[in-house]
């Protein structure tokens, strides 16, 4: 039988609910992980984790930090968009020629988005269906 589980963060109640079930014993790891929708070897680090610091664990918050734009790089970026008035892709290669330095051009875009120097455009956000019906095409060939 397959195992699936749900790839969801564990909220601070279930985390008390697993030590709580580890604790009183009612519970065989197996069972827990039926019941959450995790893996046995998860239900395992959560008790261990509990038993070595004597309190619940406490998650850290998933995914990437965001880079914040310094204040050097947001002048430059103005500067440069002062200067030749060209969108986030042209202004990357020239920060990068021009002032040696490599910014990213998502954020690029938005500095120039918060200082009201570009606008978002959410007709070119998603896939026109026409254009994902080609693509099957092109793939099936």
């Amino acid at each position: 039988m397959l195992k699936k589980y749900k790839h969801s963060v564990l909220t601070d109640d279930q985390i008390k609910w697993i030590v709580k079930q580890k604790i009183e014993g009612k519970l065989k790891n197996e069972e827990i992980t039926a019941v959450q929708g995790i893996s046995v070897r998860r239900v395992q680090q959560i008790y261990s984790l509990y038993k070595k610091n004597g309190s619940l664990p406490v998650l850290k918050k998933a995914g990437r930090h965001k880079a914040s734009v310094t204040e050097e790089e947001r002048k430059v970026i103005i500067e440069a968009y002062g200067q030749f008035k060209s969108c986030a892709s042209y202004l990357e290669n020239i920060i990068k020629q021009k002032y040696g330095l490599k910014i990213n051009r998502m954020k690029i875009n938005s500095v120039l988005k918060q200082e009201g120097l570009a606008m978002s455009e959410p007709k070119k956000w998603h896939r026109k269906k026409c254009m994902k019906e080609n693509a099957k095409l092109i793939v099936a060939r």
